[in-house]
């Protein structure tokens, strides 16, 4: 069984993965951060726009994806 520090990390791991996969089928445009929190809000009713802008920064520290504010 999973541990509840294992459970955090899988969600965080898939949220990554969401978010490139939608910012990937949102090329070449791009797309908002309120249309990627409800992608994620679908997969995950308790995301926050914190979590999200955390995942994003995450992502564009690992030249991942290029965030303009």
């Amino acid at each position: 069984m999973m541990t509840d520090i294992e459970l955090e990390k899988a969600r965080r791991e898939s949220m990554r993965w969401q978010l490139l996969n939608a910012l990937n089928k949102a090329r070449p445009i791009g797309a908002m951060d309120v249309l990627l929190l409800s992608v994620l809000q679908a997969l995950y009713a308790a995301t926050t726009v914190t979590e999200l802008h955390s995942q994003l920064e995450y992502l564009s520290d690992r030249k991942l994806v290029e965030i303009h504010k």
